[in-house]
């Protein structure tokens, strides 16, 4: 092998490293304000198998997302139960 070819190889092996896609971490929060793309995501972890939703930060802030929406949801569920009899006698 020539040294040509050994820097050839070194640079393609940079750029490919370079090319990496990075994806960005968001938090539970990001995931509560937009639930329907946590949705998305946690499905798309469950495909990836179950390891993924703890080895996979956004995987386990989407679920927390999930989680805290669904635990308000209940809440201003429940407010309304006990708003609607308040009235009642």
């Amino acid at each position: 092998m020539s040294i040509k070819t050994s820097i050839l190889g070194c640079m393609l092996l940079a750029l490919l490293s370079a090319c990496e896609q990075k994806t960005d971490i968001k938090t539970v929060e990001y995931y509560f304000a937009h639930i329907a793309e946590a949705n998305a995501v946690v499905d798309s972890c469950i495909k990836k198998g179950v390891a993924s939703m703890k080895s996979d930060a956004n995987c386990a802030n989407a679920h927390g997302g999930q989680m805290k929406f669904r635990l308000e949801q209940s809440a201003n569920v429940k407010k309304g139960q006990a708003d609607a009899f308040k009235d009642f006698k």
